[in-house]
């Protein structure tokens, strides 16, 4: 049921990217959000106890933009902030994977898009609808988070899937997988795309992540599919660790490609 329920939300809530008229910035305190990366606490009143932490971050500065983990997918959305209080989230949009956290992220899809009102007390960010709690986060300094971030980005990862690859990898790439290699604050990107050396501008906020323009050798392979590679790449608009070892890069709600570290 849970799955179901869940599908049924990314479907309905799917083109949640529209841009919405800034509102944010004139509301009293609406900095606040801005500061932290808020991991989530409890939803309805039960605390939260698993070890892949859900979290939001709130974007204004004219953007209006919300974007997450819930415990197995990305999310992201808009926001609109109103009066001293008021708040509406989404619609919100999300990933597809399937996992054992479906039934928590649910239930924070749910009550996201259901609260009314917000409120921040000492690092604490609640959420609720008619003076009824829905859901409640805590405050993680976003400096803090994105200097954690990076160091768990940096390293060499090699591919194993790619988006819109027909057949196995090692057929696409005779001449051997293709790498990305990432050091920040380093802000180029380099590797090899199963043919030839490449580089990339790289830039990081928060989950998000974009490369470009790629600048490449120009080796001749045949039977390669090293466009299809370096095209996916482009378009890349979003990042996430599964662990320290399996790195997942996305453009919005499409998983583009996945890579493990070496």
């Amino acid at each position: 049921m849970a799955k179901s329920l869940f599908l049924g939300v990314c479907v309905l809530m799917l083109g949640a990217c529209s841009v919405i008229k800034d509102t944010t910035d004139t509301n009293p305190g609406s900095e606040l959000l801005y500061l932290s990366r808020w991991d989530l606490l409890s939803i309805n009143g039960q605390p939260f106890s698993g070890t892949d932490k859900p979290y939001i971050v709130f974007t204004g500065a004219g953007k209006n933009s919300v974007t997450g983990f819930g415990g197995c997918n990305m999310m992201f959305g808009g926001f609109t902030l109103s009066g001293t209080d008021s708040i509406h989230i989404g619609p919100l949009g999300a990933t597809m994977m399937a996992c054992d956290a479906l039934t928590t992220e649910t239930a924070m899809l749910e009550a996201l898009n259901d609260a009314t009102n917000w409120k921040i007390e000492n690092q604490e960010l609640t959420l609720s609808k008619n003076g009824v709690e829905l859901i409640a986060f805590t405050g993680v300094t976003l400096q803090i988070i994105e200097e954690a971030a990076t160091m768990r980005i940096n390293g060499t990862w090699e591919l194993n899937y790619l988006n819109d690859l027909r057949g196995p990898l090692t057929s696409a790439f005779p001449q051997g997988l293709p790498t990305l290699i990432i050091n920040m604050p380093n802000t180029k990107a380099t590797g090899n795309g199963g043919c030839n050396d490449y580089s990339a501008d790289i830039k990081i906020e928060n989950n998000n992540l974009h490369f470009g323009p790629i600048s490449a050798t120009k080796m001749f392979c045949a039977n390669n599919a090293e466009h299809i590679f370096f095209g996916n790449l482009s378009k890349v608009t979003a990042w996430s660790l599964e662990d320290d070892n399996n790195l997942v890069l996305y453009n919005n709600d499409v998983v583009m490609m996945r890579l493990t570290r070496k």
